[in-house]
């Protein structure tokens, strides 16, 4: 089980998200990429390049529930 919990500045509490990651892998000529969604509200996307020495993040956060 995996379990990620978030915690923002300005917050009282840290906000339980998830506990399990919904994972989607494609592979191309160019780059494979790892598609990753933790909730509803976060998810991220890890591309690595195969010519390339480096891995690519891309994170996409929100909107951040308040209730």
């Amino acid at each position: 089980m995996t379990e990620l919990i978030v915690a923002f500045r300005n917050f009282t509490k840290a906000l339980k998200t998830v506990n399990h990651i919904k994972e989607n892998t494609f592979s191309g000529d160019i780059v494979d990429e790892i598609h990753q969604t933790f909730s509803s509200w976060i998810s991220q996307v890890v591309r690595i390049y195969k010519q390339e020495n480096h891995v690519e993040f891309e994170w996409l956060v929100g909107p951040i529930p308040i209730e």
